[in-house]
């Protein structure tokens, strides 16, 4: 990997590699996060290879885009990039401006993410309302079994999501949401995948129960009466109806 920046990055002069291969936590398909630092003009842009039969993805940045998107990143809720910045191996740092960066990154994840508003409450609560009514609706006039599995996944999403962000806990995609699910709160975590098997097999009420449990705190399901001016977006998950 030490040759990596040099060959295919000519211009870089920091390098930092993350990812499950570096926690010792990766797979068979597993690739290397690669954070790299440059004064190209052209960064930030994001680059997948496979350097010496190691799939690669990079994410190319000077200093002021890294830490554009790292804000942004943590605005999101999942800090892909201070993650790498924070936990990964640096594999050179020709300026060493790195060990501040890196600092700033620790503490950027330790602090957490920030506390949702009333309008993001009300964001969830409404796309989750829209997400176990969906399910309901399918169990109720025995949709097809494919369209309640797609139902299921989105709703457990949005729950994980939910329940990370109202804690003011960080999320993450793919596998990395269980993850942080796990760390927080495992009994739950596990209740939850629990009852979304249940619901692929057709007894959606462990399910609607649990996001019913995760709404009620916060006001329960929302429909009535939500207005928002666009463009929109829906929170990660949120999908469309």
């Amino acid at each position: 990997m030490g040759r990596l920046a040099p060959s295919v990055f000519p211009g870089a002069w920091a390098v930092v590699v993350g990812g499950s291969l570096m926690r010792g936590a990766g797979t068979p398909t597993s690739d290397a996060d690669v954070l790299v630092f440059t004064d190209d003009p052209g960064a930030p842009y994001r680059s997948s290879l496979v350097f010496e039969g190691l799939p690669v993805e990079a994410f190319v940045h000077t200093v002021a885009s890294y830490r554009a998107y790292a804000d942004a990143d943590c605005a999101s809720g999942t800090p892909i990039l201070p993650t790498i910045c924070a936990e990964g191996m640096v594999l050179f740092d020709q300026r060493g401006e790195l060990p501040a960066l890196c600092a700033e990154a620790r503490a950027l994840i330790a602090a957490g993410p920030a506390a949702l508003t009333a309008e993001q409450v009300d964001d969830f609560r409404y796309f989750l309302t829209d997400r176990v009514e969906d399910l309901e609706g399918l169990a109720a006039v025995g949709g097809p079994d494919g369209e309640r599995a797609c139902a299921v996944d989105a709703l457990v999403r949005l729950v994980a999501e939910f329940q990370l962000r109202a804690a003011q806990r960080w999320t993450g995609a793919g596998k990395w949401l269980y993850r942080r699910l796990l760390d927080w709160d495992a009994e739950g975590a596990r209740r939850l995948m629990a009852a979304a098997a249940q619901a692929r097999e057709g007894d959606v009420v462990p399910l609607v129960g649990l996001a019913d449990n995760a709404l009620a705190p916060h006001g329960g399901r929302l429909f009535d009466g939500y207005w928002r001016k666009g463009p929109m977006p829906p929170p990660q998950g949120a999908g469309q109806s």
